[in-house]
């Protein structure tokens, strides 16, 4: 009980509870794919099978493991610091509640639009693994980001905005042309991409910042604060007066 207890605090102390539980959620499922393949099996999505299997849509992004080789594994730590830096940016931003929306409308989103792609043009690549919706939170980012400086891998300095466009045209070319599959694939693959583009460039679910007061607010509020004290001093020096007539036998005459 202890340990769930300081877990709980520590969650609270990094102010980004959401980018935490997905982080754990994708740590869990890991391990479970990695020891238990069948779990995966499980989770992917397949535009052929989504009659038997509509939970696919939402559950792909855990159709993974970031376990196995030594690059695999150094991906995933990267991805699971990204996850927390430009997810907790997105729950800063917008707050937990609409995150949390963000993430699940990037992940169905993608699943549908790839899926109706590949219906329609009779191939498309199974989705498992969470680029999809990070790639939604990276553009977020980025966009509202565009001159923030950011070394990838530690070596290329790129700002926001590129780091925005770069992860549109990898998403572009991973599942349509680059991926071998049709243009049309890889096209639906980033209308999702777009939706977040928008939604960071019109600021439209971000928290309202707090109204700058004028000079006019500002004075009216300090004439009442002044006010305030002045009556609150004034009660106090009616009431010091009181005990001090009353003297020390409570006012009685002897």
């Amino acid at each position: 009980m202890a340990m769930i207890e300081n877990s709980k605090q520590w969650v609270r102390r990094q102010g980004r509870p959401l980018s935490v539980g997905i982080i754990a959620a994708l740590i869990v499922t890991s391990l479970l794919n990695f020891f238990v393949p069948a779990v995966a099996q499980a989770l992917y999505f397949n535009a052929g099978d989504i009659g038997q299997r509509p939970w696919a849509l939402l559950t792909y992004p855990l159709a993974f493991s970031g376990l196995g080789d030594p690059f695999q594994l150094l991906w995933f730590i990267l991805l699971l610091f990204w996850v927390m830096f430009a997810g907790g940016f997105l729950e800063r931003d917008a707050g937990i509640g609409k995150a949390a929306a963000f993430w699940v409308g990037a992940t169905i989103l993608s699943a549908l639009a790839v899926g109706v792609a590949a219906i329609a043009m009779k191939g498309g690549p199974p989705l498992s693994g969470p680029y999809l919706p990070v790639a939604a939170v990276t553009v977020y980012w980025g966009v509202r980001n565009k001159d923030f400086p950011v070394m990838l891998w530690g070596i290329l300095p790129l700002k926001g905005i590129y780091i925005a466009i770069i992860s549109v045209a990898g998403t572009f070319f991973g599942y349509g042309a680059g991926g071998g599959t049709s243009f049309v694939v890889g096209l639906a693959a980033c209308l999702h991409l777009g939706v977040a583009w928008l939604l960071a460039e019109k600021s439209l679910i971000r928290i309202p910042a707090l109204a700058k007061r004028s000079k006019a607010q500002i004075e009216r509020d300090e004439k009442f604060e002044d006010d305030v004290r002045r009556r609150r001093q004034e009660r106090d020096e009616v009431e010091r007066l009181r005990r001090l007539l009353e003297g020390p036998t409570g006012g009685d005459d002897r």
